[in-house]
């Protein structure tokens, strides 16, 4: 009975986070006119601003992954609050839900309807990517800060990118903080795998919980 259980809840959470994906895909093909300024600052330079901490070593990241507490180093939660945030406030887009450090993911669309998704355990959104990324790349204190970053290229139409081309960002700009693969600078990371991660968890919409 348990195994039939987790299975469909499972199935469900894999749905939802294949709708997420499709709303992304569809907002960036929408037709409307083209973006025409520059994201400032460039790619790199911003995700280190957001991180809070600039660059870290293959090793910090392993010691905060594996020494993280939850509830204290990143938010756990198993359900997605009904919340405050106003979609009447913002344009369309994906936002980061501070109320709720991050883990909440409010998507906005066109017409101003509402729906809610939530970051998988250890993970929280990042308002530049517009992706759940690890705990330690986003400080979320800063994420209105980037809330037009690139919600402002969606909608713009298929010939605008999401983030601009990393051919142009200048070789003085800070390198990236670790991304979410587990190669850094030639160093192989190894992280443990958690129990929510063996059973997989997905980003779970607002009328499913």
């Amino acid at each position: 009975m348990y195994k039939e259980v987790n299975t469909k809840i499972n199935s469900a959470r894999m749905k939802a986070i294949i709708i997420l994906i499709t709303f992304v895909a569809a907002a960036l093909s929408s037709p409307n006119k083209r973006a025409t300024s520059d994201q400032n600052p460039k790619i790199w330079k911003a995700l280190s601003e957001n991180s809070g901490h600039g660059k870290l070593s293959a090793a910090d990241a392993r010691d905060l992954y594996i020494n993280a507490k939850p509830g204290q180093d990143y938010p756990n939660l198993s359900g997605i609050p009904a919340g405050r945030f106003d979609c009447g406030s913002v344009k369309p887009g994906f936002y980061a839900d501070v109320d709720y450090q991050c883990q909440v993911i409010r998507r906005c669309d066109i017409n101003g309807n509402q729906t809610a998704y939530l970051c998988p355990n250890m993970t929280v959104f990042n308002q530049i990517t517009l992706v759940c990324d690890w705990f330690y790349n986003v400080d979320c204190s800063q994420a209105r800060k980037w809330y037009n970053y690139s919600n402002s290229r969606l909608y713009q139409g298929a010939d605008v990118a999401l983030l601009d081309n990393q051919d142009q960002i200048d070789e003085a700009e800070l390198e990236p903080p670790i991304p979410l693969t587990d190669t850094y600078h030639s160093e192989m990371v190894e992280f443990p795998t958690t129990t929510a991660q063996q059973q997989g968890t997905f980003a779970v919409p607002l009328e499913m919980v």
